[in-house]
């Protein structure tokens, strides 16, 4: 596999990721928006309540005052637990960031170390075949130097000897001619 294919690998990882991630987001704020929108409904709900104790006690002396002593605890209440819920809600968003970020890291170094081997793998086949070509020439040289050497050394020995027993013919020729010149003298 090569490193372009490994990078668009990481691409579509990271794309997956991050769809995911929207995902979960999406989710976390719908959680978020329900706990609002059930702490509103408790709200109501108690402030009925309260509505329906004050106008109980209204036939109190200390009737406002009691009605003011219910609603802050109501509303700290209330804070509170809107507070809690989206204290809550961040914090598991940012776990699910966190996680993400972690698999996104590791599918990139996974990536990168495979793209390194694959790399390398192929660095080594090529010097391999280059070795084996350099061998091959290597050797098809020296052959072609011996051969050539061989066929040189006989073509000179061929030469040679055509050369010498032509020197013997021509010597024996004016020997034998010498000798009828002199017999006929």
């Amino acid at each position: 596999m090569s490193l372009e294919q490994n990078t668009n690998g990481i691409a579509k990882a990271i794309a997956n990721d991050i769809a995911n991630a929207n995902a979960i987001a999406n989710d976390i704020a719908n959680a978020i928006a329900n706990t609002i929108t059930n702490a509103i409904a408790i709200a109501n709900a108690i402030a009925n309540s309260i509505a329906n104790a004050i106008a109980n006690a209204i036939a109190n002396t200390n009737a406002i005052a009691i009605a003011n002593v219910i609603a802050n605890a109501i509303a700290i209440a209330i804070a509170n637990a809107i507070a809690n819920a989206i204290a809550n809600a961040i914090a598991k968003a940012i776990a699910i960031a966190y996680d993400i970020a972690n698999a996104i890291a590791n599918v990139i170094a996974n990536a990168i170390a495979n793209a390194i081997a694959n790399d390398i793998a192929n660095a080594n086949a090529i010097a391999n075949a280059n070795a084996n070509a350099i061998a091959n020439a290597t050797a098809y040289a020296i052959a072609n130097a011996i051969a050539k050497g061989i066929a040189n050394g006989i073509a000179n020995a061929t030469a040679n000897a055509i050369a010498y027993n032509i020197a013997i013919a021509n010597a024996n020729f004016i020997a034998n001619a010498i000798t009828k010149v002199n017999a006929i003298c």
